[in-house]
């Protein structure tokens, strides 16, 4: 993985504040909404596995300038696929065998789940910067103070149950961002105009809210 795609993530992330999980049963649908969202200010968002075709979709949001990225990840054969396609980064809900392994062989930024101090450690001696806290609402912010200390430099993205004040608390302990996805809805369910209305939302209150900490690329 080149160092430096991994500290434009992780900037870029930091300065979102929200990461939106778009689920869409079209590629048209994921396409139309990704544009949605970058009309509302959103430079990084996630495209889903269980949308028909997504690299179809990958390929037409990154050419429009969106740092885009795969999640629901189950197998390595499915990161390299979205590395053709012109993914800047990988997700998955757990820590697929050879997931974080295929992902920097592929120049990829992996962001594997996890949820106990075991996975962890295991996703981050493979060689994960970024770990994905899944389900959040199961976890809670304080992991975070807990767990820096033991391994450094590690960031987090917490997503499953991160809305309002739950986002705003998983933040102030120092997550890299948090996910979301039904809140902003799709362009097929709610219409792109309203995606772009809610993720104003989202841009307004979390967005460039915290300064550049360097530590956080080190």
């Amino acid at each position: 993985m080149s160092i430096d795609r991994a500290a434009h993530f992780i900037r870029s992330a930091h300065r979102q504040g929200f990461l939106p999980i778009v689920r869409s049963e079209t590629p048209s649908d994921a396409i139309s909404t990704g544009l949605a969202l970058q009309e509302a200010g959103v430079s990084v968002l996630e495209l889903t596995r269980s949308t028909p075709g997504v690299e179809s979709a990958v390929r037409e949001l990154a050419a429009a300038g969106l740092c885009i990225g795969v999640g629901t990840i189950k197998h390595p054969d499915e990161i390299s696929q979205a590395a053709a396609a012109g993914a800047q980064f990988v997700v998955s809900y757990y820590l697929p065998d050879g997931f974080v392994d295929r992902a920097l062989t592929d120049k990829l930024v992996p962001i594997p789940g996890v949820q106990t101090l075991n996975e962890m450690q295991a996703a981050h001696r493979q060689g994960a910067r970024i770990l994905k806290i899944f389900p959040a609402w199961q976890s809670h912010p304080r992991i975070i103070a807990d767990v820096r200390p033991l391994i450094p430099g590690i960031q987090f993205i917490p997503t499953g149950g991160t809305d309002g004040q739950t986002a705003s608390d998983w933040l102030d302990a120092g997550a890299l961002a948090f996910g979301v996805g039904r809140a902003l809805g799709t362009s097929a369910s709610v219409g792109a105009a309203e995606v772009t209305k809610r993720a104003r939302l989202y841009v307004e209150r979390f967005s460039d809210k915290r300064g550049i900490d360097h530590a956080i690329v080190d």
